[in-house]
């Protein structure tokens, strides 16, 4: 949480402070009791998927196995340099069998995540990211890993590594706050040594008005000057999809569109048939930019 001098006179009167601090402690505790769970087949996961100086990109798959698939057979064709990994945070056993199944169809490696009970979206996700973080990257040393969104598409050829400048350690899509930011929790990447000896904490801090990740401010961001790292970019854009399927998009950094609303608050439907449509133009060899619609 932010610092007691950055309360107002209004803030102590309504007791900001106090309740912040208890929610902080309360999500530590959590989190604390959550990263001692071992999930199942963790071990034999860390053996056969070590790679030091590797570069790694984790998806936290929850529920959606649909979105999954479509992530999984673009980067088939246009994923270059960072290696899938697939942690399951989905509390529904079907919903994890599918998204197993998914997983083994396309050879990306798949771990199961300890149940996680919390009904608290932002706090799932980053009790789930702070998991793989501690329990499996500190195991298996990538060089660089991330973190995107299981909604994440990419539509175009990619290399990440193209897109980060050389000498910056971490890279993704900026969350800003008046007084704070951080990386977007769907698109954010690390050099690992860098980070390795960081007690990294990817959950929120609603206090610096932080969402998922927000927590590393005090170990990561606050010794950054935002203005002098690159981030990603994104633009709107609208796609047309034959015969006749329009819908404006959200295009980061030229390669990836962000379906958006299919976790928590699951608002797929009323896009799924565009995004299925879309996937299935682009699998047949057509390219994204002969897509684009004025």
């Amino acid at each position: 949480m932010k610092k007691l001098s950055q309360y107002s006179i209004t803030d102590f009167l309504c007791l900001k402070p106090l309740r912040a601090l208890i929610k902080e402690l309360r999500n530590d505790l959590f989190l604390a009791f959550y990263k001692r769970l071992k999930a199942k087949g963790e071990d034999e996961f860390i053996k056969q998927n070590f790679s030091k100086n590797k570069k790694i990109l984790i998806i936290i798959a929850f529920e959606q196995d649909k979105v999954l698939n479509w992530l999984l057979a673009l980067s088939a064709i246009n994923l270059k340099d960072f290696q899938l990994m697939v942690f399951d945070n989905s509390r529904n056993p079907q919903a994890r069998s599918k998204i197993r199944q998914t997983c083994f169809q396309f050879q990306i490696p798949y771990l199961g995540l300890p149940f996680n009970g919390t009904r608290h979206p932002n706090r799932s996700h980053g009790m789930a990211m702070t998991w793989v973080f501690h329990r499996i990257i500190k195991k298996i040393e990538p060089s660089w890993f991330g973190y995107l969104d299981h909604d994440m598409l990419p539509v175009k050829s990619v290399q990440i590594s193209n897109c980060i400048p050389q000498g910056q350690n971490t890279y993704g899509f900026l969350n800003d706050a008046p007084d704070y930011w951080n990386l977007w929790a769907g698109y954010c990447f690390y050099n690992y040594s860098n980070v390795s000896h960081l007690p990294l904490n990817f959950l929120y801090d609603f206090s610096r008005e932080l969402d998922t990740g927000g927590r590393n401010w005090p170990y990561l961001y606050a010794h950054q000057n935002k203005d002098d790292v690159k981030h990603a970019t994104s633009i709107n854009r609208s796609v047309f999809v034959p015969p006749d399927q329009t819908r404006t998009v959200q295009l980061i950094d030229d390669a990836w569109i962000h379906v958006g609303g299919v976790s928590y608050n699951n608002n797929l439907q009323p896009k799924e048939y565009f995004f299925e449509q879309l996937v299935n133009t682009l699998l047949s060899g057509i390219p994204f930019d002969s897509l684009h619609k004025d």
